[in-house]
């Protein structure tokens, strides 16, 4: 029998209530037949605790001891779903990605996964354990560990299940699947049953942070199926597929997702957008005392097949009827992209969302 991936996220880990409920869901995977192997984030918090003492000490922190000490994070998190599920009578064993030859190339804090053994996993199977990976971790071409960016414990996660040619990969998180908007700032969103590879790249890369995206491109080129599932829930409930574009037959609609990290910059009279993490060396680069930047910006992004140039100019029509603020929109293949100052995004995203979303979910 395959062995079924199970990817749970930092909140679903977040305290030891919810390890020990990550450790029961396990072993009852494991008592229904099939082989579970799990994949752990850090604990919900831990991350951006470990990244602050290394900025406490002033400075800009050398990258890779950067990731030395944010891999802990999952690390810590690893070993104490394998305590658990041990303390409830199961057998398990922790292994980080240096364990599992999880090589990567591609700067440090933002890695990308090449190779990974899974021979190591496979005798943990046999001996009836359920391995437990930490997340997020490789280790480079030079033996120093590595870190994969932010949500990167989805894409070991699909790595392993490439690895170990399982079918399904199931990403576990607070929310109960992928939704037409975040419904945290659109209450009207609904969830999808199903999301082809293409959509969800693009949403992941638009803001929606269900999924990393490279996660995504990952399991499309080993053709595998993910679910996104809640963790929270009592009982398993089916939540979203994300695969080829016959599993979204039924769900032809749109969606949209919003992208805050955004800032202009004015170099000698010039517009240049760019993430705000890049205005300082931008501005170093160019030696220009004149670089300075402008509000904060957004992308607030529609996706879907439907989304192309002809809806691109109901687009600019709808939101200049509903006297709202875009400074530039592009459409590409899949997805219409509306460039809006950080505090109207909420108002772009609501206004798209009611428009045009709602009338196809």
């Amino acid at each position: 029998m395959e062995p079924l991936v199970m990817k749970f996220g930092g909140t679903s880990v977040g305290s030891l209530e919810r390890i020990r409920a990550v450790a029961e869901r396990a072993l009852q995977a494991q008592a229904e037949g099939v082989f579970p192997v799990l994949v752990v984030s850090a604990m919900s918090g831990e991350t951006d605790r470990l990244l602050g003492l290394a900025r406490s000490l002033g400075g800009a922190p050398d990258p890779a001891e950067v990731d030395v000490l944010a891999a802990t994070g999952e690390q810590a998190a690893a070993a104490l779903v394998a305590l658990a599920i041990q303390r409830l009578g199961g057998k398990a064993r922790s292994f980080l990605g240096g364990q599992l030859a999880l090589r990567t190339d591609g700067p440090h804090g933002d890695a990308r996964v090449k190779a990974l053994d899974p021979r190591p996993l496979r005798r943990a199977i046999g001996r009836g354990e359920i391995p437990v990976i930490a997340g997020f971790q490789g280790v480079s071409a030079k033996g120093r560990v590595t870190t994969l960016g932010r949500g990167g414990s989805d894409t070991t996660a699909v790595a392993v299940a490439a690895a170990l040619g399982a079918r399904v990969c199931e990403i576990y998180t607070d929310v109960d699947g992928v939704y037409s908007g975040d419904p945290s700032q659109v209450p009207e969103a609904r969830r999808l049953t199903a999301v082809g590879y293409d959509a969800m790249e693009i949403l992941a890369k638009r803001g929606a942070k269900v999924l990393h995206a490279r996660s995504v491109t990952l399991a499309r080129r080993h053709g595998i199926e993910l679910e996104v599932l809640s963790s929270f829930a009592s009982t398993v409930k089916r939540g979203t597929r994300v695969g080829p574009a016959r599993i979204a037959d039924g769900n032809p609609g749109l969606a949209v997702a919003c992208d805050k990290q955004f800032a202009h910059l004015l170099v000698d009279g010039v517009m240049v957008e760019l993430r705000q993490s890049e205005v300082e060396s931008f501005r170093r680069a160019v030696a220009c005392k004149s670089a300075f930047a402008q509000p904060e910006l957004a992308q607030v992004s529609l996706v879907g097949d439907a989304a192309d140039s002809v809806l691109a100019a109901e687009v600019m029509a709808h939101l200049a009827r509903e006297k709202l603020p875009v400074r530039r929109i592009t459409a590409e293949s899949g997805a219409i992209t509306c460039w809006v100052d950080a505090h109207a995004a909420l108002a772009v995203m609501r206004a798209l969302h009611d428009r045009f979303v709602l009338p196809h979910s």
